[in-house]
């Protein structure tokens, strides 16, 4: 949630998105999940942000057309899974569309809504140049590297043809991609998380996890070097804001706090210092 408003919002599964592919009372990754499905109003995401301020926003969802072409039914497995439901079952449960990894969907002004498009249609967009200011990209579980429905190279794999299909269009010279992860990949990490800085809606503090990887790939970013700024997903927020509004922490969370992502930028092609 992160990505969205910058906030932490619930426990993982604790609510669902009333959206196409709610795994709410469908069978997924072999089990029915039985979060609260929820529809989000009066909420402010970083899309809102920069839709009231002239920008265009789509998220491009892995397995979206097909999961539609099923509504309101539970989605079958669609064809091009590439694991078989008797051979691996569990697999095979997540080649289908989890709309819960989307978390623009909770939110009432994007669920299905015209800023939603199939994977399939980035393609088309880069083609005819009508890619949006910001585009949200989400892979299926199949295809995300996550452990017993996914490996390493299916996710590698995805995020190549991605990567590839934006460096080789039109706006190459004019795109920044931000490739990051929502989890850590183990339990332990030999450097301690930096301390709490938001709560959650009791006031509770929320604690960061271990670390997770986020690489920034195109003509703006430093080539061959390393941050050691303390960053979080906020911080692609505060950059969104920062580059396309004016003003930051416009979300009041998260994104008025962390470090924007200006150390991974190379000023020479920015054309000024990004903070």
């Amino acid at each position: 949630m992160y990505f969205s408003t910058a906030h932490y919002q619930f426990a993982d599964k604790d609510q669902l998105p009333n959206a196409v592919g709610s795994p709410a009372g469908c069978g997924l990754n072999g089990a029915c999940l039985g979060g609260k499905p929820v529809t989000y109003k009066n909420r402010k995401t970083i899309a809102d942000v920069l839709i009231e301020s002239g920008r265009t926003f789509t998220g491009y969802e892995d397995g979206y057309a097909h999961a539609l072409s099923q509504a309101p039914k539970c989605e079958t497995i669609p064809p091009d899974c590439t694991y078989s439901p008797i051979v691996h079952p569990v697999a095979a449960q997540g080649c289908k569309l989890d709309s819960s990894d989307v978390p623009f969907n909770y939110y009432a002004n994007f669920a299905d809504g015209s800023h939603t498009k199939d994977f399939a249609e980035l393609a088309k967009d880069l083609g005819n140049g009508t890619l949006p200011t910001f585009s949200y990209v989400k892979a299926r579980e199949f295809r995300n590297e996550h452990p017993n429905v996914s490996t390493i190279t299916d996710g590698e794999v995805f995020v190549a043809g991605v990567v590839n299909s934006v460096l080789s269009s039109s706006y190459t010279d004019k795109t920044l991609v931000v490739l990051t992860w929502d989890e850590g990949g183990g339990f332990f990490d030999h450097v301690a998380p930096p301390p709490s800085i938001d709560t959650d809606d009791i006031g509770n503090l929320v604690p960061y996890g271990t670390r997770v990887p986020m690489l920034v790939i195109g003509r703006f970013a430093k080539k061959g070097a390393v941050s050691h700024v303390s960053m979080e997903h906020s911080s692609i927020v505060r950059f969104l804001e920062w580059n396309f509004v004016g003003p930051v922490g416009q979300l009041g969370g998260n994104d008025a706090k962390v470090a924007n992502i200006g150390s991974m930028l190379d000023p020479a092609q920015t054309g000024l210092t990004v903070p």
